[in-house]
């Protein structure tokens, strides 16, 4: 069985021949560690999404466009810096504080959408542009190596950042003042949700007909260990007909599975994400507290899920890792619809060797079913 045949299987709840060995990425920090640690100078297992030759591992295939930069962008620029940090503007015309040696996430300290004036002025960058945005693709090219992929394929880049709602806004307002203004500015959120909805349908409607696509992740990274940024009323009120409408012409194109990319708990939102016909989860962060075991008993297989190996308990020892695999992966892996990966990017305090032991002993697991 091929790897794109073999996914879908597993992944929409067919009969596989086994589940696909696949893994996300790791930190860059990570990458260098382990080198240091004996991993080849040649391989670099930072985007292991796509597959990994030396490791073993399928992957999934991309197709990408540049669906979410505004056009044109802002201009990049350096603002200051000092020995730590740097202070620059981004092609969002976002203001941003970032570590030099990429330690931590950046802080992001002002965006360009503030009231319903700087969002008429922000809107231009993307209404009218699909054809500019396009105009560079051989779309029928594009779709002829599609269709000679043995892997599944994807719209856009999973790795890289695909649409979503939450995370657009999140994007153009920032996590904070996007809080206050889903109760302050109703009218103003639902004008700006309407138009993206309507923007990405006309986006992906000329790649759509030329290319089979096979996965699209919905990328929003909307929870923390908390719970959700926004509550299931206001995901219900705001949010959920745009995904009904793009995940109903997504599966009316051939797009047979669609998945949810969030970290943290996700859980409040789980029934209305099936509502709107979302068919998985990724990663299954185990640190948010969500336990993937207790979702198969509480919702069986109503959905696939992709990751709840805990990065943590891999860094540990080879008896903690051998619990992960026999105590989590080995009972999801028999109740199906289940693709085990740790569940996000792969931090440096994981060891090569732990890591390498990891993947020996989820391969044994997956190979036997």
């Amino acid at each position: 069985m091929k790897t794109k045949e073999r996914y879908l299987n597993t992944v929409m709840g067919r009969q596989a021949d086994r589940a696909p060995v696949m893994e996300i990425g790791c930190w860059s920090q990570t990458v260098t560690a382990w080198h240091e640690q004996g991993m080849p100078e040649h391989l670099d297992t930072g985007n292991m999404f796509k597959g990994n030759d030396y490791l073993k591992l399928e992957g999934i295939a991309s197709v990408n466009f540049d669906a979410l930069t505004p056009c044109p962008p802002f201009d990049s620029a350096l603002l200051e810096e000092d020995e730590e940090t740097r202070l620059f503007t981004d092609s969002f015309g976002r203001k941003r504080r970032g570590d030099k040696k990429g330690l931590s996430m950046d802080t992001y300290i002002d965006f360009p959408v503030k009231d319903r004036k700087s969002w008429l002025e922000l809107r231009k960058r993307y209404e009218g542009t699909v054809e500019k945005r396009l105009a560079q693709y051989d779309l029928t090219e594009l779709g002829r190596q599609a269709s000679l992929e043995e892997r599944p394929v994807t719209l856009l880049d999973p790795m890289s950042g695909t649409f979503g709602f939450y995370s657009m806004l999140r994007n153009l307002i920032g996590t904070l003042e996007l809080s206050y203004m889903l109760y302050d500015e109703e009218k103003l959120i639902q004008e700006i949700i309407d138009f993206l909805g309507d923007y990405f349908l006309e986006f992906i409607r000329e790649p759509i007909k030329h290319i089979k696509f096979d996965v699209y992740y919905i990328h929003e990274d909307m929870c923390g260990k908390g719970g959700p940024l926004m509550g299931p009323e206001q995901f219900r009120k705001f949010i959920a007909p745009q995904y009904k409408k793009l995940i109903g012409y997504l599966k009316s194109n051939g797009v047979e599975f669609v998945i949810i990319d969030t970290d943290g708990d996700f859980r409040p939102l789980i029934p209305i994400f099936l509502e709107c016909g979302v068919d998985g989860f990724a990663p299954i962060e185990i640190a948010s507290g969500v336990d993937p075991l207790e979702l198969r008993k509480q919702y069986g297989n109503a959905f696939a899920m992709s990751g709840a190996v805990d990065k943590n308990e891999i860094a540990k020892s080879r008896k903690d890792i051998d619990n992960v695999i026999n105590n989590v992966v080995s009972p999801l892996l028999e109740m199906g619809r289940y693709i085990p990966t740790i569940d996000h990017a792969v931090p440096p305090h994981v060891s090569y060797d732990n890591f390498l032991y990891y993947l020996e002993r989820k391969r044994a697991a997956i190979e036997k079913g």
